[in-house]
């Protein structure tokens, strides 16, 4: 008897050749992709080859019964598209993690010329084209043929481009935003576009009631998104965090965010890839499980369903159909003029937007590759009758042609630019630049008031803090509302509040650290003035999964707190290099003077710290060496640094003695170390807690995150 599924929704026969399809498009997209990647190449170029290997092109010429058998039949073809499509909303979601609102908003005016020239150019380009193609390429005469030539050739594949920009690690730079925002800028208004090329096709007129519903609709959606969709999503991750704290419910939370976002952009009438993008952007800023998310989903998005998307792209290319002589001429002719006008308009809005040559003609590459969504768009006009056979195949070589090229003309460009100032947006290579959401635990003292002030200038301008009060039940619910209105009232960002009652503070505040930050800032109020950090503090320190920023005020310190010379110790350690970053942000957001000091005692080098002694040169190297590398790092960070080597037996007294009357503050990096269950600083670190007359901020790490940096 044959098996039947789904109240005979799905055969058997149908399910294994499925299965069959499936197993082949994955095989092939990851072989193809690795051995793209051994030649120096993202893996996407392998991907999108391995479908056309196992279409007509090869596989539909050497083994055609086998390729009909696997990839022909609605069932399973309706199936694998289903995969595919779930692998480029996810890829979408992926990529809205890592867009920087705040950075776009910075590059505002190269960003919104740079979408605006994009579109206009290759769209004119396009009209033109459609004027002189052949009638063998034109399935229905007047203007729907010209305007849908022009809507194929100005739209950008933003799967392709996504997958492309973070293989090659650009998401997070210039380069990568301003790419992202006119693709996805593109994408929307070429299916608006598609969609009134699809109505003058069907009836030969165009709803205007329909288009405008449309874009009402889209306009709305993104404003409910920016506004009460951030708290619903934040009220959803953080209910599913508190209910079970797992990857499974966290990750299956926000999946639901993403398909539920993607069905709604859908049912407007634009591709679901827009819902999903808004989503992964929506939930990058969650202060429950963003990072975390981002990573399991980003796990089986581009191991498995996005090569899945790929690869299916090739599927209906047949390469020889379009080599043929009387063809041929006209397919190179349709490549160069969606290159030219697309790379051009490209490179043309971001010089106009201020953008320096080279950085214009990556993003015009970049905004090059037409991808799958092309191929959708083909499939549209030949459905409709606009586009013949012939005509069909040419704009689906194009999208692939162009696909394909993007990525090592990008990767030749970027090689070209090399550490050039013009080249150097690319990712950000600190991780404080990658800290989103900050827990500031606070009872509302100098400290962790202080804490807060330095928080808020560290941070990205799209980071988020949180400030989380813990005080016993027979306290009023008023003590924890003052203490964090008196931070708030110091910070310039919109903040969060969380309280919690009846907790031991250390507890309460490693529970709500668990839930997803990327960073704890903390006052330090010893209750004993011979101990460096409070008990709580101590244990917080223990067993914190991310960094801990703690500070304490100086003994004339006021709020708010001049800033007018900032130090950071250097030795080259993970923990010195990140408070060397921290101590950048900081001086270049106050717009002072940054020194960074590297001791070394007087064993090492002579006096005047130039000339090595006995076995000195090794250390004279590594001054040099950590000089050029704490230097270079904070100038990428925007602050203006000089490495000052200071001499001396007792090196915590010489920093302390020689340094913190110089400096309105003084930053440390120090590991944490349990010492019989008691936490340990370091002596640096510990001295200047204790005995420091200026502000000092330490940044630790603890046992459960070391090595990280």
């Amino acid at each position: 008897m044959e098996l039947v599924l789904a109240a005979g929704a799905v055969e058997g026969a149908d399910l294994t050749r499925f299965w069959a399809a499936l197993a082949a498009l994955l095989v092939t997209a990851r072989l193809m992709g690795m051995l793209a990647r051994r030649y120096g190449q993202p893996a996407v170029v392998g991907e999108l080859s391995a479908g056309i290997l196992l279409g007509p092109t090869l596989l539909g010429r050497v083994l055609p019964d086998v390729e009909a058998w696997l990839f022909t039949g609605d069932v399973p073809a309706v199936m694998v598209a289903a995969v595919a499509w779930l692998g480029v909303v996810l890829l979408l979601a992926m990529t809205g993690f890592e867009t920087d609102l705040g950075m776009l908003r910075r590059l505002g005016r190269a960003a919104g010329l740079t979408s605006i020239a994009s579109l206009v150019v290759p769209f004119a380009a396009g009209l033109g084209l459609a004027v002189v193609l052949p009638d063998s390429f034109v399935g229905a005469e007047g203007p729907a043929f010209v305007l849908f030539i022009g809507v194929a050739l100005s739209i950008s594949a933003l799967p392709v481009v996504a997958k492309v920009l973070r293989e090659m690690g650009m998401v997070s730079g210039a380069i990568g935003q301003i790419t992202l925002a006119a693709g996805m800028v593109n994408d929307l208004v070429g299916w608006l576009l598609l969609g009134l090329v699809a109505g003058l096709a069907r009836t030969g007129s165009v709803d205007p009631a329909a288009l405008s519903l449309t874009v009402l609709g889209v306009v709305a959606f993104l404003a409910v998104a920016a506004s009460v969709g951030q708290r619903a999503v934040d009220g959803l991750m953080r209910a599913a965090a508190i209910r079970d704290n797992s990857s499974v419910t966290i990750v299956g939370a926000a999946l639901c965010v993403v398909l539920v976002a993607g069905a709604v952009t859908q049912a407007l009438g634009v591709e679901a890839v827009l819902g999903a993008f808004v989503a992964g952007i929506l939930l990058s800023r969650s202060p429950v499980g963003g990072r975390r998310v981002e990573h399991q989903l980003s796990s089986v998005t581009d191991g498995v369903l996005a090569p899945v998307f790929f690869a299916s792209a090739g599927l209906q290319v047949d390469l020889l159909a379009v080599v043929a002589p009387s063809t041929i001429g006209w397919t190179l002719a349709v490549i160069a003029v969606a290159t030219v006008g697309k790379v051009g308009g490209g490179m043309l809005g971001a010089r106009l937007g201020g953008l320096p040559t080279g950085q214009s003609l990556a993003i015009g590459i970049g905004l090059n590759a037409r991808g799958a969504l092309e191929i959708v768009v083909a499939s549209i006009g030949l459905g409709l009758g606009v586009l013949t056979d012939v005509a069909y195949s040419v704009v689906v070589v194009m999208a692939v042609a162009t696909s394909m090229l993007a990525p090592p003309a990008l990767g030749f460009v970027l090689r070209r630019l090399g550490g050039e100032e013009e080249g150097g947006e690319v990712a950000p290579s600190s991780p404080v630049l990658t800290w989103r959401h900050a827990l500031l635990p606070t009872r509302g003292g100098d400290s962790s008031t202080h804490a807060g002030m330095l928080l808020d200038r560290v941070l990205q301008p799209e980071a988020r803090i949180t400030a989380l009060t813990v005080h016993p039940p027979e306290l009023p619910a008023t003590r924890g509302r003052d203490a964090a209105r008196q931070v708030t009232r110091h910070v310039l960002r919109r903040m969060t509040w969380r309280e919690r009652t009846g907790e031991a503070a250390a507890t309460a505040i490693l529970e709500e650290a668990r839930l997803g930050y990327d960073v704890i800032a903390v006052g330090a109020s010893a209750e004993d003035p011979d101990q460096v950090v409070s008990a709580a503090l101590a244990d917080l320190l223990l067993a914190a999964p991310t960094p801990v920023l703690i500070h304490r005020v100086g003994t004339d310190a006021r709020v708010p707190q001049p800033v007018r010379r900032v130090i950071a110790t250097v030795d080259g350690s993970t923990a010195c290099d990140l408070a060397r970053d921290v101590a950048a942000r900081i001086a270049a957001s106050h717009e002072v003077e940054l020194d960074l000091v590297h001791v070394l005692p007087v064993s090492d080098l002579s006096r005047d710290a130039r000339t090595p002694v006995d076995g000195g040169r090794r250390a004279a190297d590594r001054v040099e060496v950590v000089g050029r590398a704490a230097t270079g790092r904070a100038s990428e960070l925007g602050a203006d640094a000089a490495l000052v080597v200071r001499t001396g037996t007792d090196v915590p007294a010489a920093v302390e003695a020689d340094l913190v009357d110089a400096a309105d503050l003084v930053v440390i990096g120090t590991e944490v170390r349990s010492a019989g269950g008691e936490a340990v600083l370091g002596r640096t670190a510990e001295e200047m807690l204790l005995r420091s007359t200026g502000s000092v901020l330490v940044v630790a790490l603890p046992p459960a995150i070391r090595g990280l940096g």
